[in-house]
């Protein structure tokens, strides 16, 4: 059996996939063979063979123009399922976001999840053409979303998601404890250790950087990014809030075009 593992990234995020790449690695059970895809459109030269050099002998490394065996988890049972995922924890205290969720999405907040990692149904995604679905909501509706292409996943599989434990999303908040045993860690919104000093489940990062080449520029980022730059993230998250009391006067909003017609599959 291959388990296949995709990353999306662009050549300056090279050094953090380098980071998770490398944690993969050592966690990866050596009886299982793995190929790693990277999807991408400006990888340079160096960073492609940065990343080749990580992979080892059952870790094949692959371009296309995360800190457990996660072979584990691509073995999940879906069933009828469109997907697996994990709650989004990271909103349940955010006031604003339990409302938008609640009054502009119609969904409940305890099951809404986030998309930042998905055991994706590929064979009922065809066979329901879960893309066709999608694109006619998104021409027909262009729904105003605070979270985009999650929103999206929360609506269309509404019923049909299964719900992983945690610890396959482990996401840095300053709210809850951390997950004692995380088996994949999400540096969420503005909990980035290359930013942030003190976030929750950094150590993971940290480990693994250090048997990375960019782990010294790693910390040069973290030691030179500003109190200003670190203020302004956390701007931009409640600049995005904002956009609830908006899209909840919205006639064509989640909820209101629910009312009239199903939008899941």
């Amino acid at each position: 059996m291959t388990v296949p593992v995709f990353y999306s990234i662009s050549d300056d995020f090279t050094k953090y996939a380098a980071v998770s790449l490398n944690s993969l690695v050592k966690h990866a059970n050596p009886e299982t063979d793995y190929t790693v895809y990277f999807l991408n459109q400006d990888l340079s030269g160096q960073h492609k063979q940065d990343l080749s050099d990580l992979g080892i002998q059952n870790v094949h490394i692959k371009f296309f123009h995360i800190d457990d065996d996660i072979a584990k988890l691509y073995n999940t049972e879906l069933g009828n399922n469109l997907f697996g995922a994990c709650t989004d924890s990271s909103i349940q205290y955010v006031a604003k976001m339990v409302k938008y969720i609640k009054d502009v999405l119609a969904l409940d907040p305890k099951k809404y999840i986030n998309s930042g990692m998905l055991v994706m149904n590929s064979k009922a995604f065809r066979d329901e053409h879960f893309i066709n679905h999608f694109m006619n909501l998104l021409e027909r509706y262009h729904f105003d979303c605070i979270a985009p292409d999650q929103d999206y996943l929360n609506e269309i599989g509404e019923g049909r998601i299964l719900h992983l434990d945690p610890r396959w999303d482990a996401m840095p908040n300053e709210n809850t404890k951390p997950l004692k045993n995380p088996g994949l860690i999400h540096y969420n919104l503005f909990f980035k250790p290359w930013h942030f000093k003190n976030v929750k489940y950094e150590d993971y990062f940290w480990q693994s950087a250090k048997e990375t080449k960019f782990y010294n520029e790693l910390k040069a980022k973290l030691n030179n990014y500003t109190d200003a730059e670190r203020a302004d993230d956390r701007e931009k998250l409640n600049h995005i809030l904002l956009k609830e009391d908006k899209t909840e006067q919205d006639p064509n909003n989640w909820a209101r075009v629910k009312e009239r017609e199903a939008v899941k599959l």
